[in-house]
């Protein structure tokens, strides 16, 4: 009977598709920008997982960059000192990698087979470089919201907007939080 109970609470991790047990939620976009609705259920991502976009998260909002916006909006306390002044490249990119994913996971999974985005969930997993980079581009136009408009308008409140946009040759993903704007490009 034991068993039973047991193996109904595995779940499988979105990211490295290894069954675990159901622990944690997962935050699409960090707590520490503010967000508290815009999560994964629980058990979507396992612990390990889990733990190391921990490390990419705290490496890219612990820089000088992110935590002066994040010490204006009130989700950060004055006198956290900045580790560096800007984060460094390949934290940023799987920073945004994996809120690009998820969040596409979450809300528009359609998305995934259609542009083939299992390459994002492949670097998140084992590491294999994508045919990813980012570009500061602001001028992304026409680009679509990826959560639904109660998740949008929440996040927006915590100045935090992901888009996404699909062109010829590649597919487009948007973070902004306030003045700080990174596109994730993704090469087909």
């Amino acid at each position: 009977m034991l068993l039973c109970i047991m193996s109904e609470r595995l779940s499988k991790c979105i990211i490295c598709l290894r069954e675990h047990h159901q622990e944690s939620l997962e935050h699409i976009v960090p707590r520490s920008l503010g967000n508290i609705h815009y999560i994964l259920r629980k058990g979507m991502v396992c612990r390990s997982c889990n733990n190391r976009f921990a490390r990419y998260e705290s490496a890219v909002l612990t820089s000088a960059t992110w935590l002066k916006h994040r010490q204006a909006y009130g989700v950060a306390k004055a006198d956290l000192k900045p580790h560096r002044p800007n984060p460094d490249l390949i934290d940023l990119r799987r920073f945004l990698i994996k809120i690009c994913y998820e969040s596409i996971y979450q809300s528009r999974p359609e998305l995934l087979l259609k542009y083939n985005l299992d390459l994002l969930r492949e670097e998140l997993a084992i590491g294999k470089a994508s045919k990813c980079e980012i570009i500061t581009d602001k001028s992304i136009k026409d680009a679509k919201n990826i959560p639904g408009w109660i998740d949008s308008w929440r996040l927006g409140n915590n100045h935090i907007y992901l888009k996404y946009k699909a062109l010829e040759g590649g597919f487009y993903f948007v973070f902004s939080y306030g003045p700080i704007s990174n596109v994730l490009v993704l090469k087909f």
